[in-house]
């Protein structure tokens, strides 16, 4: 079929040829080769040094030509030219971006429609500077002081430094991954989804489990220390305030201590803190099974027999007259409710309060190292860089999100009235050392629901004095977003005064890779039930709030179906359930929330789930041909030998064109395949010891 070449020229003065394979710096337009009516073909992404004479009035010119073979000179015909200027270029409509993202990586498509138009579909993904400079500027919050990250002039931190020592607080391999979308009447839409490996301390590694175990387990062994101090101080003399010396140790006839005494010291139940806990749970279900009850029996049509009415009153004689429904039927619901209710009050205490003397006993005693294997220090350093790092990945995606809606008056009235969600997306599995990474992330992105977010006016258009600033403390940490002068005058009086926009994080993770079919069939995936249930609460109550403040967003009434939906997929617990991230994706993009995607590294698994994402919104939204479905995911899942930027880690896995196989249908092959295989592994090793 027919082929267009697209070649790049730069000129300053007269018309210079660039060199299109030598390493560049800053990205300025892609070269590509269409083929024929339906392939689209990425060749290589054109670049000037960063030494390049470039100024406003340098102008670049894009030639086509029509090839039967693109890389010979001589089966060509030229077609045209088009060329614009560097100052036409910066007056672009994301000019201010740019700050904020380096060693950008571009590649253009061109995709039919179903009614036979075409989109233009240009991808980019760029590292950013945020990734050392909220970790710096956190820690100089913690500590007051500097450390060696702060010498270190890098923006960047590949997966394979995920465990070294000094770059703890940097998240892994963060980068913004963005898609613009021309639609055939020449109407554009940007999508993003910032991408980075999950927010956990590699370095002080997972023997001792995540944060929220860590944690879990911090109280537990507090509440053995104090066992253990009132077994000792039981077996002491003690003085009374009269001055008489008493002796409380329990000894037997023969003046020895009784075996009462040994059994405090070794019965203590280390499951009295879950089994308290426990407690509070079944009370909790006591009554809302009550209240079930309840209300089925309120709408029954006939009306209560005598002998509920004498129960719900509570009166002894049979005889007296019953009182009118609507009052036996409140009576009945207090006095049923109310003997559970303090039931659950009086659980909730014991919980509480041996979580509030365990811990004051730590303080008190100084009993820190005892405690836990690696001592609350280590604990409270992992939890602010996972905290760091999880900050850094959500302020990027914030001020992109905040960049693109800055002419939507609806998109600024709901950041002021109910801030902006951030959907964090996890692929991690619950096997393993994953489960601690999982544990580390759902601590970190629970911890973002402190921090808020504040828009001020830049002091310059300098890039450094247009990057975010954080201040406060632990628990209160605000982020100022500076914008230029030109982008803060038009915004909402209430934002320029400096009204806080709060940050509301839910995370959502579903396992989809081989360990993930261990953990199903041998393990534990309650963490990942856990999780995904109290996510999808928190994205309820969000979205709620967000219909009772604005019920006349556009789309915000077609949320209901959603969320019913997402609920009834998390309570299925189907295995690599990926429909609980798809319609949580949703969910988040109709609410123009943050949306976020990592997995152990932000490699293999994040490239497969952004691609898969991208294509199915061109479908969704922009009725790419489902025929083309397939070109389009292999195009975004190549990589071009030339498309690297320096410093970056483009890892989309290259497929075969038009053949598929998605991880999901691979493992629950594999599954089976792995079973089989320690079968017969059994089978084998008893015949040999037979």
């Amino acid at each position: 079929g027919s082929s267009y070449l697209f070649i790049l020229s730069c000129r300053t003065g007269g018309w210079i040829k660039c060199n299109t394979t030598s390493v560049c710096v800053c990205v300025c337009v892609c070269v590509f080769v269409l083929q024929g009516p339906d392939e689209s073909m990425f060749v290589t992404s054109v670049c000037f040094r960063g030494d390049y004479p470039l100024y406003h009035d340098s102008r670049i010119k894009v030639t086509v030509y029509h090839a039967q073979e693109p890389t010979t000179h001589n089966t060509r015909s030229f077609l045209g030219f088009t060329s614009f200027s560097i100052r036409d270029l910066l007056r672009s409509k994301e000019p201010h971006v740019s700050v904020m993202l380096c060693a950008q990586v571009c590649k253009v498509y061109r995709f039919q429609t179903e009614d036979q138009r075409w989109l233009l579909v240009r991808e980019q993904l760029s590292e950013t500077p945020l990734s050392f400079s909220l970790p710096k500027q956190l820690l100089s919050a913690l500590i007051r002081t500097v450390l060696e990250l702060f010498d270190l002039s890098s923006c960047f931190k590949s997966s394979g430094s995920k465990s070294d020592r000094h770059l703890q607080f940097v998240p892994t391999n963060l980068h913004s991954q963005r898609m613009e979308v021309i639609n055939p009447d020449r109407t554009g839409v940007w999508y993003e989804v910032i991408t980075f490996g999950a927010p956990a301390d590699h370095h002080q590694a997972f023997k001792h489990g995540g944060l929220r175990r860590l944690l879990n387990e911090l109280v537990k062994s507090a509440l053995l220390a104090i066992h253990k101090q009132c077994t000792a101080n039981s077996n002491s003399s003690h003085v009374h305030s009269n001055g008489l010396l008493c002796d409380t140790s329990s000894t037997n006839q023969e003046g020895e201590p009784s075996l009462d005494v040994y059994k405090r010291d070794t019965e203590y139940d280390e499951e009295e803190w879950d089994r308290a806990w426990a407690n509070v749970a079944k009370s909790l279900n006591c009554i809302i099974a009550m209240v079930d009850r309840l209300q089925g029996r309120e709408e029954r049509p006939q009306e209560l027999t005598s002998a509920e009415q004498q129960e719900s009153t509570g009166d002894t004689n049979s005889h007296n007259t019953a009182s009118p429904s609507s009052s036996s039927s409140a009576s009945s619901w207090q006095e049923q409710l109310l003997p559970l209710v303090v039931t659950l009050r009086d659980c909730v205490r014991e919980a509480v309060g041996k979580a509030r003397a365990a811990m004051t006993f730590v303080v008190l005693q100084g009993a820190v190292a005892p405690t836990v294997d690696r001592g609350p220090a280590q604990i409270a350093q992992r939890r602010h860089a996972v905290f760091s790092q999880a900050l850094s990945a959500v302020v990027c995606g914030f001020m992109l999100k905040l960049y693109g809606g800055l002419e939507d008056p609806e998109f600024l009235q709901q950041l002021l009235s109910v801030g902006v969600l951030a959907q964090f997306e996890s692929l991690l599995s619950t096997y393993g050392d994953e489960v601690g990474m999982l544990e580390d992330m759902e601590v970190g992105v629970a911890d973002l629901s402190e921090v808020a977010f504040a828009v001020t006016e830049a002091k310059t258009e300098q890039p450094d004095d247009l990057l975010p600033t954080l201040r406060g403390t632990w628990g209160s940490f605000v982020v100022e977003v500076p914008l230029t002068t030109e982008m803060f005058g038009p915004l909402p009086q209430e934002l320029k005064e400096g009204r806080l926009i709060r940050v509301h994080p839910v995370l959502f993770n579903i396992g989809i890779n081989q360990q993930q079919s261990l953990a199903e069939r041998f393990g534990d995936s309650s963490p990942q039930e856990r999780v995904n249930q109290q996510s999808c609460e928190r994205l309820k109550a969000y979205c709620d709030k967000l219909r009772d403040k604005l019920p006349d967003v556009a789309g915000i009434q077609s949320l209901s179906d959603l969320l019913l939906s997402l609920d009834r997929s998390v309570e299925s617990r189907k295995r690599k359930n990926v429909e609980v991230l798809w319609i949580a994706a949703m969910v988040c993009r109709k609410v123009n929330g943050v949306r976020l995607t990592s997995c152990k590294s932000a490699k293999d698994r994040t490239a497969m789930s952004v691609t898969l994402e991208q294509c199915v919104l061109l479908r969704e939204r922009h009725t790419l041909g489902q025929q083309h479905f397939s070109t389009a995911l292999d195009c975004m899942r190549s990589v071009p030998p030339a498309s690297r930027a320096p410093g970056s880690q483009l890892c989309l896995a290259p497929k075969a064109p038009r053949r598929h196989l998605y991880p999901v249908a691979f493992l629950l092959v594999t599954s089976h395949l792995l079973v089989l295989w320690l079968i017969l592994s059994l089978v084998i090793l008893l015949a040999k010891y037979q």
